[in-house]
């Protein structure tokens, strides 16, 4: 497995007293008026990924399998970053990742019980904890499933490997693959995966898929599983997604298509009845599309988000619609639907979560479900001190408290070691923390987590809180 090195030999060191501080309010600033630089987004199980313009890699959420990819196997409840640079695209599957490098690489992390992560391995307990380098080049896309993992490579051929009881694989048997094998020799443009099954796009606007087929997902009229790719959609698609056991495209005229399972409405045709074949949903302006769990959300030219389906649709409630619903009016360029949460990018940036947040996959710094989009927000140039501030504008303690910073080689320390002064470092570098650190009144124990640190306080209910880390100019 890939170990990131330590840019910096010395670990920086934040701690407070409580007792012996003065309380003084500072509002929390979004990076660039609320631009955090974000480009790519997917919303996995239970856990979530962001990609930055500069090729940073960002996770957030449940970890107990390696999800998140930091080797620290906790939750984390704001994004921390995970790989530096040269990252282009990113899939999240139900507990594992892949990320795809400029360089045509693909890396793989998490669960692998069944050989998803594709490095030969499987097992109970095969679980990969930080990125592993799976294809060493040549790669222009990836997709994950609930077990199963698929890549595009340049010359259109399409690779799956992992989880095959359904056929899901394509390639013709039930045999769970270890390692990347060669599914359909050329003409693949794009591909998505869902629980037990797998569709793809070719150059011509075809659609093919294969697998389980109990609901309908494979579009071909019947009910029967495909061990092997089979055509569901002549031409004209340009844009594809599956979820967990219904598929959804998008035409050339911008109309929507959806079929397979439809026992929460998340078809969008107005009713609960499976669809064995392609149904229209949208007669036109649809140029997005995501589909999850059991809910699907759909971005218009206009820029407006409609969603329906399942609870979380980010409507205020937990209702569920069997016809597309506006969630949002205008501004949305991109949007990523998971287990039971949803991620979407604004054209400033911005980036926006709500649904389920039992494990912090919503980023906001809670473990609070959110029924409307949130917006998730840093805190930066607060200049000479660190701040621990609440996530919660609405919560007494959105407060922020004044004090001194440390650096040392140890990993922990205790608040009476700490007397550097903040002059020793950058003021212009500041990220939001959430974990590895614990605080208990006056006596705060810190923990270093790579070059990051954060705070829960426990006062009667446990909070979790934001710290502006300085990163030393030295």
């Amino acid at each position: 497995m890939k170990r990131f090195t330590k840019i910096v030999s010395f670990i920086i060191i934040l701690a407070l007293v409580f007792s012996a501080i003065n309380i003084v309010t500072i509002n929390p600033v979004a990076a660039d008026s609320g631009n955090n630089g974000f480009v790519k987004i997917a919303a996995g199980g239970d856990f979530s990924l962001a990609l930055k313009a500069d090729g940073s890699l960002w996770a957030w959420g449940d970890d107990e399998y390696g999800s998140l990819g930091d080797g620290n196997k906790q939750k984390c409840t704001v994004p921390e970053k995970i790989m530096d640079r040269g990252v282009k695209a990113i899939a999240a599957g139900n507990r594992h990742a892949l990320a795809l490098k400029t360089d045509g690489s693909v890396w793989a992390w998490g669960y692998g019980y069944s050989g998803e992560v594709g490095d030969g391995t499987s097992g109970y307990n095969n679980h990969y904890y930080t990125p592993t380098k799976i294809i060493a080049g040549g790669v222009v896309s990836i997709a994950v499933g609930l077990e199963h993992s698929l890549a595009i490579k340049t010359d259109g051929s399409l690779w799956a490997w992992g989880w095959n009881l359904y056929g899901q694989l394509g390639d013709g048997t039930k045999i769970n693959r270890l390692v990347p094998t060669k599914i359909i020799s050329s003409g693949v443009v794009a591909v998505s995966a869902g629980e037990r099954n797998t569709i793809a796009m070719k150059i011509d606007g075809s659609v093919w898929g294969w697998g389980d087929n109990t609901y309908g997902q494979l579009g071909d009229g019947t009910t029967n599983q495909s061990l092997a790719p089979k055509q569901i959609i002549a031409n004209g698609v340009t844009t594809i997604d599956s979820g967990f056991s219904f598929c959804t495209a998008i035409k050339t005229d911008g109309s929507l298509w959806a079929w397979g399972k439809n026992d929460l409405g998340q078809l969008g045709d107005g009713t609960t009845t499976n669809r064995l074949a392609p149904k229209q949903i949208i007669a036109n302006g649809v140029t997005n599309i995501a589909a999850g769990y059991s809910q699907s959300f759909y971005i218009k030219s206009d820029g407006s988000l409609w969603g329906w389906g399942s609870a979380y649709l980010g409507d205020g409630t937990s209702n569920i619609s069997t016809t597309p619903k506006q969630i949002i009016a205008t501004g949305v360029v991109c949007v990523s639907s998971g287990g039971a949460h949803n991620l979407l990018l604004k054209t400033d940036g911005s980036l926006w979560s709500w649904g389920s947040n039992t494990y912090g996959q919503l980023g906001d710094g809670t473990l609070t479900t959110r029924l409307s989009p949130v917006m998730y927000t840093e805190i930066t140039k607060i200049l000479g001190q660190y701040a621990v501030i609440s996530n919660e504008s609405t919560d007494d303690s959105s407060s922020a408290s004044t004090g001194s910073f440390s650096r040392e080689d140890a990993s922990s320390m205790t608040a009476a070691d700490s007397n550097l002064s903040p002059e020793a470092f950058s003021k212009d570098y500041v990220m939001p923390l959430n974990k590895n650190i614990s605080a208990n009144m006056a006596q705060f124990k810190i923990q270093a987590s790579k070059q990051l640190l954060s705070v829960q306080y426990n006062v009667g209910d446990t909070k979790t809180f934001w710290v502006a880390n300085f990163i030393p100019t030295i």
